[in-house]
């Protein structure tokens, strides 16, 4: 969750080699863990979109929202929820703009608090893609909230 020139060397490194392992025909999604400032953050996220990423996850610190913001507007769509424990930041976040994908932890959020008000597929609100990590019943859990949240979308973790 830190990032110094070392490191920006194995990440784009890593970057080029995972697409050259699995070639085109493999949907690719990264999770940086909060690792990055914004302007590392774009310059990480492009080189994912050179190799062909579709789903680029959490690159800022989740609670530095301006940060979260400025990189959405960057030309990506800012996703998080998945560690916000606060109901009520959940809601602003939506309402300012700060997030177009949403990515609540299921088990941590519960379903009906999950599903933010605007998350309608019409491209309003925010797309719900859920953060669940494990095995078991989370399973379950994610495919029966994915069968009433309308703006379900096709990256889940």
């Amino acid at each position: 969750m830190r990032y110094d020139e070392a490191t920006t060397r194995r990440d784009h490194a890593l970057i080029r080699m995972t697409r050259k392992a699995f070639g085109d025909a493999v949907t690719l999604y990264a999770d940086a863990n909060g690792s990055y400032d914004v302007p590392k953050a774009i310059e990480i996220g492009r080189a994912m979109q050179d190799h062909g990423f579709r789903f680029y996850e959490e690159p800022v610190p989740f609670d530095h929202y301006e940060e979260t913001r400025r990189w959405g507007r960057a030309g990506d769509r800012a996703r998080g929820r998945e560690e916000e424990a606060s109901l009520r930041q959940f809601r602003w976040m939506i309402e300012t703009g700060v997030l177009q994908v949403v990515q609540p932890d299921l088990f941590y959020s519960g379903m009906v608090r999950s599903l933010p008000r605007g998350a309608d597929g019409g491209g309003g609100g925010p797309r719900v893609h859920t953060s669940h990590v494990g095995r078991g019943t989370r399973f379950l859990y994610a495919a029966h909230f994915a069968s009433f949240a309308p703006a379900h979308g096709p990256h889940q973790e």
